[in-house]
């Protein structure tokens, strides 16, 4: 039923527990793609010392984590895709969860909620404000929250034919310009059950730096695949303005503000973000490191 897509980059210290999560699950029913994007590691040979018909590894030259996830969705054999970093880890009930919301609701899209674990230390749930539902598609378009991620999420492989598939345009935010498409064209179930760990490293995805070049690969920079001629998806993306800029706006360049959002417009937004735009950069620059545990 499941066709479990983990991209493969340098991991080598992780990806023997992320393997191991996926061979723990209560539903057995799964495949498992590992797309080694050109490691110089010994992730690789981490991947083939497993043997279990049920585990496949595909290779190609390093194009990024997009073009790894669409080259494990494009050679997935089951319904669904499940997407998992190399990184990150499932709790054993995962798939069975993911299995019980789907003979419920029978949408496109499941999610569940999540753990982080850094430096050691692990986080009690991601996001406590959102019970289980059918479809939060509208909640998340309206507050861009971060109540799922990339290894939480499960897609039916079939939608992909409508929203296309991971943009490898697209440096940073590749995963929440896939989720506008989505929430924007199905119905996304969720689960408030924090059945995955997210694993901060030092090199995870969200905490690589953003410098000028990469930032002109922003999933910002490329909208051209929004219908923004409808209201929901215009507030969406001005919240992502909002946000995504946010890093890019306090250590690289004040002068993103102006191109991507005016402090006229900041009232519409949720203040917890808004008020970064507000002090000055340096006083952003100490509480947006507190606020995100960053050094």
């Amino acid at each position: 039923m499941f066709s479990v897509v983990i991209p493969l980059y340098n991991k080598a210290a992780y990806i023997s527990g992320t393997i191991n999560s996926v061979l723990n699950q209560t539903v057995g029913e799964f495949e498992i793609i590992v797309v080694d994007d050109g490691s110089t590691d010994k992730g690789p040979d981490i991947v083939r010392s497993f043997h279990d018909g049920r585990i496949r590894a595909v290779t190609q030259q390093n194009g990024g984590v997009s073009s790894a996830r669409n080259a494990g969705i494009v050679e997935s054999k089951y319904e669904y895709v499940a997407l998992l970093d190399a990184d990150d880890c499932w709790a054993p009930t995962f798939l069975e969860e993911i299995s019980a919301m789907i003979d419920r609701y029978g949408t496109d899209m499941y999610a569940t909620n999540y753990s982080v674990r850094q430096n050691g230390r692990l986080s009690g749930h991601r996001y406590t404000g959102l019970r289980t539902s059918q479809s939060i598609s509208k909640w998340y378009m309206s507050h861009m929250e971060p109540v799922f991620f990339t290894s939480s999420v499960v897609i039916r492989k079939k939608i992909f034919e409508k929203t296309g598939m991971f943009d490898i345009r697209i440096f940073h935010g590749e995963d929440t310009d896939l989720w506008i498409r989505l929430a924007s064209s199905c119905d996304i179930a969720y689960s408030e059950k924090p059945l995955v760990v997210y694993n901060r490293t030092p090199n995870s995805l969200a905490t690589r730096k953003i410098d000028r070049d990469r930032m002109k690969r922003h999933l910002l920079s490329y909208t051209d695949k929004y219908d923004l001629s409808r209201p929901e998806v215009r507030h969406c993306v001005s919240l992502c303005q909002l946000i995504h800029g946010l890093y890019y706006y306090l250590f690289v360049d004040g002068g993103i503000f102006e191109t991507y959002i005016t402090r006229s417009r900041l009232w519409k937004f949720p203040l917890r973000f808004a008020i970064f735009y507000m002090i000055p950069r340096g006083c952003g620059r100490f509480l947006y490191r507190m606020y995100f545990n960053l050094k």
